[in-house]
């Protein structure tokens, strides 16, 4: 609903002469309000290692969070929080509490497979919707377990250098891993030239890359061979990663470049 309102002519004589006899015209009056400012965040656990047990459930983690809240209008209308890592696993409100404490507890649920670092943020917002600074911190979750296991490696026991002007030819490695706790629990699969054990290569099982089927154990990746690489023999070594930082075993495999 819109409203007006009349001024008696002198009342707005009276006010055009005040402005007129000022410096400079006042400017709007300044009545958004402050947003809510978040300090002193703490929560527990920082660190966290799901037991082992079976069928590969996924670990529960009792997350607890107090965070204080200052608003110079008193108008807070929510203290919210969110736990992610690639994606969001829980989101919430923390309750009110004395002296503008904040705080709540949350069972966080880990998807098994996906033990790592996550981060734990929290944001208030006011009634006129604005919002606050973030706090945040970082979680870490781990697992007790067995590593991952590689099987076998598949690369050839000699490949034959192209003739100069000739394509490449494509040397096709591939591990096969398995993990006691899933597939997704694998967080990354490597190879390397044992006289050269700094530069690790990525292995792919995601269907691309060289990879024929994606999530079926068998990491793979295509090296190509120029005409101007040079024969000999090549030791590699292989090993897998989990995502709670377990090392597999290292298989070693050797081809001849002729």
């Amino acid at each position: 609903m819109l409203y007006s309102f009349r001024y008696p002519a002198a009342v707005l004589a009276a006010g055009i002469l005040a402005l007129s006899a000022c410096d400079q015209a006042p400017g709007p009056l300044d009545d958004a309000g402050t947003p809510p400012e978040l300090s002193d965040f703490s929560f527990s656990p920082h660190q966290f290692i799901a037991p082992p047990a079976a069928g590969n459930p996924d670990a529960v983690v009792p997350l607890s969070m107090e965070v204080t809240v200052r608003d110079a209008d008193n108008d807070v209308e929510t203290v919210s929080f969110v736990v992610f890592g690639d994606e969001t696993i829980a989101e919430g409100v923390l309750a009110s509490g004395s002296g503008g404490q904040y705080a709540g507890r949350s069972d966080v649920t880990v998807p098994a497979g996906e033990v790592g670092v996550y981060t734990v943020l929290v944001f208030a917002e006011d009634r006129e919707g604005m919002l606050s600074n973030e706090v945040r911190g970082m979680m870490h979750v781990s697992a007790e377990g067995a590593p991952p296991v590689i099987s076998m490696v598949v690369a050839p026991d000699t490949l034959y250098r192209p003739a100069p002007g000739e394509p490449a030819k494509l040397l096709e490695l591939v591990a096969v891993v398995s993990d006691p706790d899933g597939l997704s629990n694998i967080a990354v699969v490597e190879f390397w030239n044992v006289e050269r054990p700094n530069a690790k290569i990525a292995m792919f099982d995601d269907g691309a890359d060289g990879d024929a089927e994606a999530a079926d154990g068998r990491y793979t990746r295509v090296v190509r061979v120029e005409s101007s690489n040079d024969p000999g023999v090549t030791m590699l070594a292989f090993q897998a990663r989990d995502r709670a930082g377990l090392l597999s075993n290292i298989v070693e495999a050797t081809t001849v470049v002729e």
